[in-house]
């Protein structure tokens, strides 16, 4: 199967493909105008009206609304089904931080854990828990 670069496709389907995931960064700030949307990136309108005119788009903007919405990058730049949001609600966090502790027991192997790092494990579990929600604080 041959891989076809996004630059390389016809500058038709670039804008096109452009405005609908500026569309989407709409959606996941919440926004409904240039302006709105320029604000949340602390760039001009005119960088932001360029991208549609252009066809292209620097991904550490799609990168910095995934970051900051919690919105899925698939969702984003292909607007597939996975759209996950975080919300803060500190009961899902601890929910999210038992199923991350318990991923990276098994990742990394208990054992090893427990006897090299005095229970790091569950320290990391905490402040991961802590750093997420205050991410989350500073979102809203």
């Amino acid at each position: 199967m041959n891989k076809v670069k996004f630059q390389d496709l016809p500058e038709s389907v670039r804008k096109v493909t452009v405005r609908a995931i500026v569309a989407r960064m709409y959606q996941a700030y919440q926004v409904t105008t240039f302006e709105a949307l320029a604000q949340q990136f602390n760039i001009s309108v005119s960088t932001v009206k360029r991208w549609e005119l252009t066809g292209t788009l620097p991904m550490q903007y799609i990168f910095q609304c995934h970051c900051d919405t919690g919105f899925a990058m698939d969702w984003l730049v292909q607007n597939t089904q996975s759209v996950y949001m975080v919300k803060n609600d500190p009961s899902a966090v601890k929910a999210l931080t038992k199923v991350i502790s318990k991923d990276l027991h098994q990742a990394i192997g208990f054992r090893l854990i427990v006897e090299k790092s005095d229970g790091g494990l569950d320290k990391l579990a905490a402040q991961l828990s802590t750093n997420l929600l205050a991410q989350i604080n500073t979102m809203e």
